[in-house]
């Protein structure tokens, strides 16, 4: 038999409880999707909702990221309906 500290095996058994909470929450959330109807994605925004909207104005973007704006073919949704 092996042997491991007690702060070993806190630390495994709070591993365990945190990755049976998250698997938990994935199954909620999978049987959340599997329940929906799946359509096609729109084909502007490929199914995010969202399409490039450039870097705007770089003085108030300083950093360059790139904005994105609400698909207007799907408005949003990611699928045509």
């Amino acid at each position: 038999m092996s042997k491991i500290s007690i702060a070993q095996y806190n630390e495994i058994n709070k591993d365990w409880h945190d990755a049976k909470k998250e698997l938990e929450e994935a199954e909620i959330e999978f049987h959340k999707a599997d329940a929906c109807q799946i359509v096609d994605n729109c084909p502007i925004c490929k199914g995010t909702g969202e399409v490039e909207d450039g870097y705007g104005n770089l003085n108030h973007n300083p950093y360059g990221v790139l904005l994105y704006k609400e698909c207007s073919k799907c408005n949003g949704k990611g699928y045509i309906e």
